[in-house]
């Protein structure tokens, strides 16, 4: 037992001797007592990475700089028709303006034929040229009066039985011009509404520019304005056509006119048609709609192109016209030439 504790008391007096000495010259005592090589060796760490790693991309990949956020949602284009319609392209600008040149001889847009002010009015069976109240109102043509004063009592028609206007009073004054011209052996008649006063009487031939009367807002007019409709093949209220197809474009512009249909080639009604500068800006240059139909007479397109839409005067240049049916948009790229008609036709 005394061994053990004499033995014990020894290799704590080593360890100690030891390491003091370890600690004043580690050198001298790593020479003196060879240690083994897990001590002397430095150790080399698994997976020794720099504390800022770099990281390397495949030289194809680009880092992204933002994320962008589209800023709306694009209805789909549809495919549009060819460029060629399907049917020739016919043009009768037969006549002039209903008011001379010092007047405002410009139609206007928002209540087209065969519209309805986007709902607000019933189908319209002319075009409007606003003026001031007594403006001069002539003859678009050479032609005989057929109809001139007001419209309470039936004097249109073959015999002059039917009403000129929907109903008596439709127009208030209105003055009936048979033109000198037919049209492939079909009459052409101008009627106008609303004058405040008629100058010409039933069988009196007048001349192109020939004063008539004086603008006014007479029968159902909202503010003086001449209503101008072409009646073809008979002075009837059911046999319209539309204006822009048969006045000639004021000078340096042209007319636009086309059909909008379904898959099956039926026309669509009440469908809005919006006309753009073909430009960097796009400016918006005016709208349409297509032809509705009411509890009258339907208003009629030519049998030839079967429009159901028309734009008049539009400055010769690029334009890009749109069509919205539900979910889709329809484009086309239009170039106008002056004095001539442009026509686009959008599906089916």
């Amino acid at each position: 037992m005394a061994g053990v504790v004499a033995l014990s008391a020894f290799i704590v007096t080593l360890v100690v001797v030891f390491g003091l000495a370890f600690l004043q010259d580690p050198a001298r005592v790593a020479a003196t007592f060879p240690l083994p090589d897990l001590i002397t060796r430095t150790p080399t760490l698994i997976g020794d990475f720099p504390v800022t790693p770099t990281l390397h991309l495949p030289t194809n990949t680009r880092v992204p700089t933002s994320t962008r956020t589209p800023t709306q949602t694009r209805t789909p284009m549809a495919t549009v028709a060819p460029t060629r319609t399907p049917y020739a392209v016919v043009e009768h600008f037969m006549f002039g303006r209903p008011v001379p040149r010092t007047a405002n001889q410009q139609p206007e847009r928002f209540y087209g034929y065969g519209t309805t002010g986007r709902g607000d009015y019933e189908v319209h069976r002319g075009t409007d040229f606003v003026n001031l109240l007594g403006t001069t109102v002539v003859a678009v043509a050479d032609g005989t009066v057929m109809v001139a004063g007001n419209d309470a009592l039936p004097q249109c028609g073959a015999g002059g039985n039917e009403l000129c206007g929907q109903y008596p009073n439709f127009y208030g004054n209105v003055i009936v011009i048979k033109l000198d011209r037919d049209y492939e052996g079909q009459p052409i008649y101008a009627a106008y509404g609303h004058m405040r006063t008629v100058n010409v009487r039933p069988g009196q031939h007048v001349s192109v520019l020939e004063p008539l009367g004086e603008v006014g807002q007479e029968g159902i007019a909202v503010g003086p304005h001449v209503h101008l409709e072409v009646r073809v093949g008979a002075n009837s209220y059911s046999a319209t056509r539309n204006p822009v197809l048969w006045m000639d474009p004021l000078p340096g512009t042209g007319a636009l006119a086309g059909r909008l249909q379904d898959k099956h080639g039926n026309p669509l009604h009440a469908q809005s048609i919006l006309v753009y500068a073909d430009t960097i800006d796009g400016t918006y240059i005016g709208d349409t709609e297509t032809y509705s139909r009411d509890s009258a007479p339907p208003v009629n397109p030519d049998p030839v192109l079967r429009e159901n839409w028309a734009f008049p005067d539009l400055p010769a240049g690029q334009y890009i016209v749109r069509a919205y049916v539900g979910s889709l948009q329809y484009s086309r790229r239009v170039t106008i030439q002056p004095g001539k008609l442009t026509f686009v036709v959008f599906g089916g």
